[in-house]
């Protein structure tokens, strides 16, 4: 059986669009989890005829604790991640999934991207994803309270613990673009978002040290480093100052040593940050 967690909030101009999307699965064990980060708004769910078990909080709560409360809250082995104003592409959406997860702890199928108009798999997301519950269980697995990343703190948990990963090319989820999004407010902070990339960084490492996966390490780190080179040349004096302050301040490792010998440009850009 899938638990299907979704956060929301004030998330009445979507649930319809979400929740029939779900209604139309040709596979239907699945159980619904709406974890509410104290809506203002009240919502009948009794009309969508579905397993819905609804949790309101105290609070209003980030993403990834919100979906913590999700997970601790449901019971059943496979685990999928939805957001509110999204929805799934097809009716064998979840079939899929539950298809190819065979002795995986993650099934990864593709997205469909409103806003870049582009589909793909993205490692970081956490949409179109089947997890296995006791993988996460026994590996402590658990969302943090970060604002922003919350998804690349997740998934990297899982791969630097060496989860067995499928990956399924097609497409079931579509990621729509909502502008209110915590996301999508404001370009000013582009910058701030970068901070918690870091931060996730010497997270992971003080969660699990770098030599229990020096390969794992490896690719994370150059990914989220060649991330910061590119938006490097695109930002002002003042917020080259602060990714480099970020750096410092919580990656005090010599990062550039677990890079590959061939990227000597990048470790070369990312040595003249640490200055």
């Amino acid at each position: 059986m899938i638990d299907i967690i979704i956060p929301i909030y004030n998330a009445s101009n979507y649930l319809d669009r979400l929740l029939e999307s779900i209604k139309k699965q040709t596979y239907k064990d699945y159980s619904i989890y709406l974890i509410d980060a104290n809506s203002t708004e009240e919502y009948n769910l009794d009309k969508y005829d579905l397993n819905i078990t609804y949790y309101k909080l105290n609070e209003q709560t980030c993403p990834g604790l919100t979906r913590q409360v999700g997970i601790d809250k449901s019971e059943h082995e496979y685990i999928m991640f939805m957001d509110q104003d999204d929805e799934l592409i097809t009716e064998d959406s979840l079939q899929t999934l539950i298809n190819n997860i065979d002795e995986c702890d993650i099934v990864a199928c593709g997205e469909y991207f409103e806003k870049e108009k582009r589909k793909m798999i993205n490692d970081i997301s956490l949409h179109g994803k089947l997890f296995r519950r006791s993988f996460l269980e026994s590996n402590n697995i658990r969302f943090n309270d970060f604002i922003y990343h919350e998804d690349l703190y997740f998934n990297n948990y899982c791969y630097l613990k060496n989860a067995r990963v499928k990956i399924v090319n097609k497409v079931i989820y579509y990621y729509h673009d909502n502008p209110s999004s915590i996301v999508n407010q404001t370009d000013s902070i582009e910058i701030e978002k970068m901070e918690y990339i870091v931060k996730t960084i010497s997270e992971l490492k003080r969660l699990i040290p770098i030599k229990d996966n020096i390969l794992g390490y490896r690719k994370f780190i150059y990914n989220n480093y060649d991330y910061f080179i590119r938006m490097f040349n695109i930002l002002d004096e003042r917020e080259k100052e602060l990714l480099a302050s970020y750096i410092k301040k919580y990656d005090k490792e010599d990062i550039p040593l677990m890079l590959s010998k061939s990227n000597i440009e990048l470790r070369e850009k990312i040595n003249e940050m640490y200055k």
